[in-house]
């Protein structure tokens, strides 16, 4: 009996599954940054500065730490969260108090401890007021629950790196107000409501990752840069574009076309075998298109060689490559929709944010840049 035959590929089934692929995408990412955290140099100094006068004035606190570590003193694993957890406390008082590029290393720790204040934070706070409330009341303390659970959630999964800890530095000013704010909180929570210590932790981290942000905004005179809500606030395309041009940008070296395409080209494992390097120049309109023609370049001959990774093509998340053209590109409209895969950026639709605002042309032309078509 003759084997059916596989159903045959056409270039419209194939754009059609491309654009269903992208669709989602888009939704996906539309949900995932309302969801992912972004954290600057004011929101973390007023989490590291609330738990530290929590920590002071609060008996009841030290008390259960102090209980916590007599139990688990001889655990390895309380000190692989305290020690993390203590250094990124610091470095985020550092960096906001100290204007200065910070590490791969630092932005680690505070990321760290920005997930597990604020995931502790969150649930202690929802279990101590589970006990206390009834009816309608009882969402409160679940959705404090499940918000710290979420964050853990997505840390567990990947959705959250270096990335999500801003490079810009705070104003003097804004430290200040953001001083000012966790020690009237403070005080109000703590010497006049007499406020459990997980109801005020919650309160602050609340205020410094969802509320802070716009008043700066609305506070300050200049328009600051890449500075948005810590759940998933999308800075304008030119602030960003200003942030992406931070000195240590990374650029690929060579641009180095692949040889002639089989039927197995992956655009994405090619673009992640080329040679990157940082460099302290600002990344120009001309770096930019010269890369985007690059990437048209192997999107059309995956195409033109009909290869069978081009649909699944993805440049993987870490890799030199991805973050050159996070580089290059993370400021443009539509950027946030493709970065929300944690396995990667996918090539097809990475060749689609391109083509609106860096349109395939000949060489020796210069169409306008940055505006979409």
């Amino acid at each position: 009996m003759p084997e059916p035959a596989e159903p045959m590929s056409t270039p419209t089934t194939e754009k059609t599954v491309g654009d269903a692929r992208s669709a989602a995408g888009r939704r996906a990412g539309f949900l995932i940054r309302f969801l992912v955290p972004r954290y600057d140099e004011v929101s973390l100094f007023m989490m590291s500065l609330a738990f530290l006068g929590l920590l002071v004035i609060d008996g009841e606190l030290r008390a259960a730490l102090r209980r916590q570590m007599d139990v688990a003193w001889w655990d390895p694993r309380i000190y692989l969260v305290a020690i993390p957890f203590a250094a990124g406390m610091l470095f985020a008082l550092f960096n906001a108090l100290f204007a200065r590029r910070k590490s791969d290393f630092e932005k680690t720790a505070m990321l760290f401890f920005a997930v597990t204040v604020s995931a502790f934070a969150g649930i202690a706070a929802g279990i101590h007021l589970l006990a206390e409330s009834r009816g309608w009341m009882l969402a409160l303390p679940i959705w404090n629950i499940a918000d710290g659970v979420l964050l853990l959630l997505l840390d567990r999964l990947c959705y959250l790196d270096n990335r999500n800890i801003a490079d810009e530095d705070a104003t003097p000013g804004q430290v200040g107000f953001g001083a000012l704010v966790v020690l009237a909180l403070l005080a109000v929570c703590c010497g006049i409501c007499r406020a459990h210590w997980a109801i005020t932790l919650s309160i602050c981290v609340a205020y410094a990752t969802n509320i802070n942000w716009v008043v700066m905004k609305l506070s300050s005179k200049a328009k600051p840069a890449v500075r948005g809500p810590a759940r998933g606030g999308v800075a304008s395309a030119a602030e960003a574009g200003n942030a992406r041009q931070a000195p240590r940008a990374v650029k690929i070296r060579v641009l180095r076309a692949p040889a002639v395409p089989p039927a197995d080209f992956d655009p994405g494992e090619h673009l992640s075998g080329l040679e990157c390097y940082e460099t302290d120049d600002a990344i120009g309109e001309n770096d930019r298109d010269a890369l985007a023609q690059f990437v048209h370049a192997l999107a059309f001959l995956a195409l033109e060689a009909k290869s069978r990774k081009w649909a699944d093509s993805k440049i993987p998340k870490g890799t030199p490559a991805y973050t050159a053209l996070e580089s290059h590109f993370g400021h443009l409209d539509g950027w946030i929709d493709l970065a929300w895969d944690p396995r990667g950026l996918s090539c097809v639709q990475l060749a689609g944010l391109l083509a609106r605002h860096y349109p395939p042309h000949r060489p020796g032309e210069q169409p306008p840049h940055g505006q979409p078509l």
